[in-house]
C-alpha cells in the first residue's frame, strides 16, 4: 500500500467524524472566520512561518553516525538507513522533499506519520508519508498496544481504513498533553489566527465592494417596496466593484449619504494586521525578520536572532527528529551503536568576525586543528593540517607534552607522544642521528595509513554482520526444513549451491566497493611515502584479485565449518542435537564473526596494497614495524627485519615463537588482533 498511503484529501485528522466535519468547512472563530490546517495557509504570515520551518529543516543534512569506542565516532555511510535519510527515503522522493513534507504536517496538524517498508530482512527500507488529517493513533483496548489507522485510496472513487501496527509507522509528535499524539497549532490558536483571516477578508471585501468600506444611503421620505428595490439596483450597479471605484456618487430627492466601519488604509485597521503578523510569528516561534516584517528589526540584530532560531526554534525540532528515528528505525543492540543526528553548524556560524575570534582561540588552545576549522568552514583539509598547537612559539602539542619545546632543530627531533605510544619497539633515541629522521618519517607515513585502515574499520565491520545476518537467515530456515527431510545429501547439495551461487554475489555487494575505496585510500598513502606513483591500473587489478580470494576464502570458512559439523559421527550425536550443533555455530558467527573479519581484513588488505604499490613503484627492500605497546612476542621476533619486497617474512611452515606459520605471511597481519605495519626501506 506504500504510495497510495501518500495520495489523499486535506483536513484535520483524529476522530474521523471530527476532521470530516473540519475537512468540509473548518471551525469556526469568534470573528466569524472558518479556520483549518488548509485554510490557515491562506493567511501570509502563517503560510510564511511553515514554509520557515519546513524548509529549515528540509536543508538541514541528517547523518547517521556509528560509535567508536567512548568518544570517537565515524559516519556510518554503507549504513542502509544512511541513504534512506540522507538521500533518497523512497523512489518518488528526495530527502529534501520527504523532510519538507513532514515538517509541513508537524507544523500544521502537530503530527508526522510515515510508513515504514521493511525488505525481507526485516530492514528499512523505504518512508513513505502519511496524511495526517487522515491518519490517528490510538491504544488498542484489547491488547494495550499501539496501532495507527490510516485512510487510503480503493478503487477509482472509494475510500478505506487499515489498521497498522506500531513498528509500521514512524511518527514524529509536536507538542503533545499526552506524550502520544501532538497538538495541532491551528486548533489551539484558532481565534488569533481566525482574527487575521477576519481581517484579511474586510480588506477584500472593501475593493469588491468599491466603496469606501460601508456606508449607509438615507431617503428623508417613505420608499415603496419597487422604488426601494430599484434604488438599491442601481446604486449597486453604477458604484460597487473595482471598475467603479471612486466614481462620483449622485443622490436624488434629498437623499445623504453616511460612511461607516474602517477604511483598511485607517492606521486602526493596519495595526490589526501587522499586530497578527506578530502573534502568528510568536505562535511559531519565528523571528518576525525571517517572515518579512522588519518594522522592528535592525540589521546589526538579525544576524544574532537567526542564530537563536536555529537554537531555540530548530534545535527542539531537530532533536524530536532524531530521538523518533533512533527509537523507531534502529532496532535492539544496534541503538547502542549507530544514532542519527542532524548537522546544523554551517547553517548557525554567526558572523565572519565571530567564527574568526571563536576559531582562533580554539586554535591556540590546542582545542581543534587547522583541519578541523577548514570542515566547520566547508573547506578541504590541507597536508600536515591535522596537527594541534599551544601557546609557547605555537608547537605542536604532543612536543610540549614531551618536553620537547625548546628543540626546535629538526636534526634533533624527536618522537612525538603518540609516536612513542605506537613506534617500533627497536628504541629510535638508541639510533644514530642521521637515522632518527628516517625511522621517524617511517612510523609517521605507517601511522598514516594506519589511520585510513581505523577509519574503514567500521565500514567493514557493518558490511561483515550484514553478511552474517544474510547467511543465518538462510541457513537456519534450511535447518529447520531438516525436521521434515533429515537427508544429509540433501543438505549437502543446498549447501555447495548456496555457497556457490548466492553468497559470492551477495559478498562482492557488500564488500566490494568498500574495500576498493579503502585499497584507493592505501595507495595514494603509500605513494607519498615514498614520493613516487604506480600504475593504477595493475593496483585495481590487485584490488579485484584481492576481493575474489577474499570472497573464496569466507565462503570456504563457512562451508567448511557447517560440513564438519554435518559429518560428526552419527553414534556421536543425535538429531536435535545436530540442530543444535549448528545453531550455536550460527549465533556464535553473528556475535564474533563481523569483529574479526573487521579486524583482519582492514590489517590484511591495507598492508597487501601498501606492498603492491611499492613492489609496482619499484622498491627493493621493505621493513616489518611493530606496533603498539602491548606487541605480543611473536611480533617482537619480526621487529626490524627487512626482506626483499617479493619475499615473506615468515615461510611456509617456519616456526615464530611457539606458533607454526602454514600459509608463510609476506605481510601483517602475522595473527588476529596483529597491528604492525610494514614500510618502504630504501
Amino acid at each position: 500500500m506504500f504510495s497510495s498511503l501518500f495520495s489523499g484529501s486535506s483536513g484535520v485528522g483524529g476522530d474521523p467524524a471530527e476532521w470530516m466535519r473540519s475537512v468540509l468547512s473548518g471551525r469556526k472563530s469568534q470573528s466569524g472566520a472558518r479556520v483549518n490546517e488548509v485554510s490557515s495557509m491562506q493567511l501570509p504570515a502563517v503560510w510564511a512561518c511553515v514554509r520557515v520551518l519546513a524548509e529549515s529543516v528540509a536543508q538541514t543534512p541528517i547523518h547517521i553516525y556509528e560509535r567508536v569506542g567512548a568518544d570517537r565516532r565515524v559516519t556510518a555511510l554503507n549504513h542502509h538507513l544512511y541513504q534512506m535519510l540522507h538521500l533518497r527515503p523512497n523512489h518518488e522522493m528526495s530527502a529534501a522533499t520527504f523532510k519538507e513534507t513532514l515538517m509541513v504536517h508537524i507544523t500544521l496538524w502537530g503530527n508526522g506519520y510515515c510508513e515504514i517498508e521493511y525488505n525481507e530482512f526485516g530492514e528499512p527500507i523505504a518512508l513513505w508519508p502519511l496524511m495526517p488529517n487522515e491518519t490517528w493513533k490510538y491504544r488498542d483496548p484489547q491488547s494495550g498496544e499501539i496501532k495507527y489507522t490510516t485512510i487510503i485510496p480503493h478503487g477509482k472513487d472509494n475510500r478505506r481504513a487499515v489498521t497498522l501496527p506500531s513498528y509500521r509507522v514512524l511518527h514524529i509528535p509536536g507538542i503533545s498533553m499526552n506524550g502520544l499524539t501532538g497538538i495541532s497549532v491551528i486548533r489551539a490558536h484558532i481565534e488569533s489566527i481566525g482574527l487575521g483571516k477576519a481581517a484579511q477578508e474586510f480588506g477584500s471585501r472593501f475593493y469588491s465592494n468599491g466603496l469606501n468600506t460601508g456606508g449607509v444611503v438615507t431617503h428623508p421620505g417613505e420608499l415603496s417596496d419597487k422604488a426601494y428595490a430599484r434604488l438599491k439596483s442601481d446604486l449597486e450597479a453604477k458604484n460597487t466593484g473595482l471598475s467603479n471605484a471612486n466614481r462620483m456618487m449622485l443622490l436624488e430627492e434629498g437623499m445623504t449619504y453616511q460612511k461607516i466601519g474602517i477604511p483598511p488604509d485607517d492606521a486602526q485597521f493596519l495595526e490589526t494586521r501587522k499586530y497578527q503578523n506578530q502573534e502568528v510569528a510568536r505562535i511559531f516561534r519565528v523571528p518576525p525578520h525571517m517572515i518579512q516584517d522588519l518594522e522592528k528589526a535592525t540589521f546589526s540584530n538579525i544576524e544574532h536572532q537567526s542564530i537563536d532560531f536555529w537554537k531555540y526554534t530548530m534545535m527542539p525540532w531537530f532533536t524530536k527528529w532524531e530521538q523518533s528515528i533512533n527509537n523507531q528505525l534502529i532496532f535492539g543492540e544496534y541503538r547502542t551503536r549507530y544514532y542519527s543526528e542532524f548537522d546544523p553548524n554551517s547553517l548557525m556560524r554567526g558572523d565572519s568576525a565571530a567564527r574568526a575570534s571563536y576559531y582562533n582561540t580554539m586554535l591556540q588552545n590546542g582545542s581543534f586543528s587547522h583541519n578541523e576549522v577548514r570542515r566547520k568552514e566547508n573547506m578541504d583539509p590541507i597536508e600536515h593540517g591535522d596537527v594541534h598547537f599551544v601557546p609557547l612559539n605555537m608547537i605542536p602539542l604532543d612536543q610540549a607534552v614531551g618536553g620537547t619545546a625548546n628543540d626546535t632543530d629538526s636534526e634533533n627531533e624527536e618522537p612525538d607522544q603518540e609516536e612513542e605510544r605506537m613506534r617500533p619497539l627497536t628504541e629510535v633515541r638508541s639510533l644514530p642521528q642521521h637515522e632518527q629522521r628516517t625511522r621517524i618519517y617511517q612510523i609517521r607515513s605507517a601511522q598514516s595509513r594506519k589511520r585510513i585502515k581505523q577509519n574503514y574499520e567500521s565500514r567493514i565491520r557493518m558490511a561483515a554482520q550484514r553478511t552474517v545476518n544474510f547467511e543465518a537467515r538462510a541457513l537456519r530456515k534450511k535447518i529447520s526444513d531438516l525436521a521434515t527431510d533429515r537427508s544429509t545429501e540433501s543438505f549437502e547439495g543446498w549447501l555447495n549451491n548456496f555457497y556457490r551461487n548466492e553468497m559470492p554475489d551477495y559478498l562482492q555487494e557488500q564488500f566490494g566497493s568498500v574495500f576498493s575505496r579503502m585499497g584507493q585510500e592505501i595507495k595514494r598513502a603509500a605513494e607519498k611515502e615514498i614520493g613516487r606513483d604506480a600504475d593504477d591500473g595493475q593496483v585495481q587489478e590487485f584490488i579485484r584479485k584481492y576481493i575474489a580470494s577474499f570472497i573464496a576464502r569466507y565462503t570456504s570458512s563457512s562451508k567448511g565449518q557447517i560440513l564438519a559439523l554435518l559429518r560428526t559421527p552419527a553414534e556421536d550425536v543425535e538429531d536435535d542435537d545436530m540442530d543444535e550443533l549448528l545453531l550455536d555455530r550460527i549465533d556464535e558467527w553473528q556475535d564474533t564473526r563481523a569483529d574479526k573479519v573487521a579486524m583482519n581484513e582492514s590489517v590484511k588488505l591495507g598492508s597487501a596494497v601498501a606492498k603492491t604499490v611499492f613492489a609496482i613503484a619499484g622498491i627493493v627492500l621493505i621493513r616489518w614495524l611493530a606496533f603498539g605497546s602491548q606487541t605480543c612476542n611473536l611480533c617482537s621476533e619480526l621487529d626490524g627485519q627487512t626482506i626483499g619486497v617479493q619475499e615473506k617474512f615468515v615461510n611456509k611452515g617456519q616456526e615464530v615463537g611457539d606458533m607454526t606459520d602454514y600459509q608463510g605471511t609476506g605481510h601483517p597481519p602475522l595473527h588476529q588482533g596483529c597491528e604492525c605495519e610494514i614500510v618502504a626501506e630504501e
